[in-house]
């Protein structure tokens, strides 16, 4: 459990430490000087309204997700410096930390956004499943509160992740920042509440690996799920470590990484769900041995 905890800090950190102010895009003269003529033709003196004589018309999703005149400006600017870095033959650049997506019904990254849906759908999915968990043993009643309290961290932080990528504001990436790390504080809960699981306290991959075996040795056939939930989830962070620009200018490196943590709830949960029933049945055959 704690090697799980670390990537689960690591997948964080590594996720939020790419951000920065500017980059060679956003601080080029192609740039500034477009988003400086675009600015005065068509936007208010605060930038959030369109001047009434405006040549731009915004399209209804920009309007419904609130896209202001300055915004829509640094979008189409954007794009015209990548035309002109791209005819140069330079590479696609970065502006303010971040690659240029083609926005799509008003959402800033499309991918990632649909990428995080995913995500809450299986969340959303395995919460219903610990709903119908059957417990009867009431020593065991905290530790399924416990899952179906963080099952709802999990859905409320995904639901941030989706709203952050839709639309990067202030507010909302203090959310979506904000969300994750109670994902991990709740992780961290976790290792340190005495439960059913075998591997509080090991330290490093081989042991994780050797305490997995020991518990599929010892009948937990289920561990399995964990220990791939675990492999799965370090695969899944190596693609941070591939910064491309997006593909088609949609999929880059981080919506594929949400894309593809998407089905480990499933093993997770079903690891949680199976160890709970496990540790309940044991609870029963101790019951019936003191009958006895």
């Amino acid at each position: 459990m704690n090697v799980f905890i670390i990537i689960a800090i690591a997948l964080f950190l590594c996720e939020r430490s790419s951000f920065v102010s500017c980059s060679i895009g956003d601080r080029s003269m192609v740039y500034r000087n477009c988003l400086n003529r675009f600015e005065r033709e068509n936007c208010t003196e605060n930038g959030v309204l369109f001047k009434s004589n405006s040549q731009y018309k915004q399209d209804y999703w920009s309007k419904v997700l609130q896209w202001s005149c300055s915004d829509e400006c640094r979008y189409q600017c954007m794009w015209i410096t990548v035309d002109v870095f791209h005819n140069n033959g330079d590479d696609t650049p970065k502006f303010h930390g971040k690659w240029p997506f083609i926005r799509m019904f008003g959402m800033q990254e499309p991918a990632a956004a649909f990428a995080s849906m995913l995500n809450l759908a299986a969340n959303v999915y395995m919460f219903k499943q610990l709903k119908q968990l059957r417990i009867t043993q009431a020593n065991l009643f905290p530790f399924v509160i416990f899952w179906k309290m963080f099952s709802l961290v999990c859905m409320n932080a995904w639901v941030w992740s989706t709203i952050f990528h839709m639309r990067d504001t202030d507010f909302t990436e203090f959310m979506d920042y904000a969300c994750a790390l109670s994902m991990v504080m709740g992780l961290l809960v976790a290792a340190i509440v005495s439960f059913s699981l075998c591997y509080l306290g090991a330290f490093g991959s081989v042991i994780w690996l050797v305490l997995s075996w020991h518990q599929w040795t010892l009948r937990r056939r289920y561990a399995w799920r964990m220990l791939a939930f675990t492999l799965l989830s370090g695969a899944a962070l190596s693609l941070e470590l591939f910064d491309f620009p997006p593909r088609h200018g949609v999929w880059d490196a981080h919506a594929l990484w949400h894309l593809s943590t998407a089905p480990l709830p499933l093993l997770f949960y079903s690891y949680v769900i199976a160890d709970l029933r496990y540790v309940a049945s044991k609870e029963l055959d101790k019951f019936a041995f003191k009958l006895t």
